[in-house]
């Protein structure tokens, strides 16, 4: 949504009326959840911490998109790998929140 206003002294004649579906907005920023969203409820569900770098490796691993990150580390550095747990717990958590169906 964007919103344009001109400033001036002049004395306002008129105003725009206009409606604004909540729902629709809300089925738009459904299907995205922030990395504490996520890394939130798989404490709760789950009782273990994930890693940004967990939800990152899955995602990649679905084809989702993700975030560009402008900090690429090292070369030859050694990435730890998301466990079989950890990405069955993210997977549920993209579920819950809709980005995968």
């Amino acid at each position: 949504m964007e919103t344009v206003a001109l400033l001036g002294r002049k004395k306002v004649d008129t105003f725009i009326e206009f409606d604004i579906d909540v729902k629709d907005i809300a089925q738009r920023v459904s299907n995205k959840a922030t990395y504490s969203e996520i890394k939130n409820y798989v404490s709760e569900k789950y009782g273990f911490k994930i890693s940004s770098l967990n939800i990152a490796q899955v995602k990649e691993k679905l084809n989702i998109d993700k975030r560009t990150n402008y900090y690429k580390g090292a070369e030859g550095h050694k990435v730890p790998k998301c466990t079989q747990k950890c990405e069955e717990a993210i997977i549920d958590a993209f579920n819950y929140f809709g980005i995968i169906q």
